[in-house]
């Protein structure tokens, strides 16, 4: 794996990758199983799940005993995780991997998969907007994407993977291909108005002036 694409902060990160490359949207009907609960943030998700109070009935004092250590980190720490920087997002991301194998406890991937559906959707780059290379690609990683709908910490390790990070950036390339060509297309446009609307006051003028003779 490529170091740089290593423990990706996507919480707090800008997303310069567009949700949708083209003027008209393409909706999206994966089928999900059933829906999760919205979280602020992975701080809020963890301090509800890790919660000691959780493992007492039924009692189990192996995990009863984590969940107090992982509890007590994150109330100490609570300024710290919420500002979720990238060297704290990785201390908080291992403390959460801890729990999911420790406390067997589930994580929600709703936020990161509903990012990465929009970004990897092989709709993208059929019909008009049709890209055989990206279609291709595409199709690969999102077929990839479903396998890991249900796991945070192995979806996590896709999102960086060298793989996925590829396609990516061919798709943001795409992107400022298409937009600089939108543009080109607009200040042509914008032209073509001006020298209409040019036209149209010198007619004008020239009827005008034409009347006072």
């Amino acid at each position: 794996m490529n170091q740089n694409n290593e423990n990706i902060n996507w919480e707090i990160m800008d997303d310069d990758q567009p949700k949708s490359l083209f003027r008209n949207p393409i909706k999206l009907q994966t089928p999900r199983k059933q829906p999760e609960k919205d979280y602020r943030n992975l701080y809020d998700e963890m301090l509800e799940k890790c919660n000691p109070a959780l493992f007492l009935e039924p009692y189990n004092p192996e995990k009863l005993a984590v969940a107090n250590d992982i509890y007590s980190i994150l109330k100490q720490h609570e300024k710290e995780y919420n500002v979720l920087d990238k060297e704290m997002h990785q201390e908080l991301r291992l403390l959460r991997n801890k729990a999911a194998l420790s406390l067997e406890i589930v994580f929600s991937t709703k936020r990161l998969f509903k990012l990465l559906e929009s970004q990897l959707h092989p709709k993208q780059f059929v019909n008009e907007n049709y890209n055989k290379e990206l279609l291709e690609l595409s199709n690969e990683v999102y077929s990839e994407l479903l396998q890991h709908s249900d796991d945070i910490i192995s979806l996590e390790k896709f999102h960086e993977s060298e793989r996925c990070q590829l396609y990516l950036k061919q798709r943001k390339e795409l992107y400022q291909k298409i937009q600089e060509i939108q543009e080109e297309e607009d200040g042509k446009r914008d032209k073509i108005m001006i020298v209409i609307f040019a036209s149209f006051f010198v007619l004008l003028v020239l009827c005008v002036f034409g009347s006072l003779q």
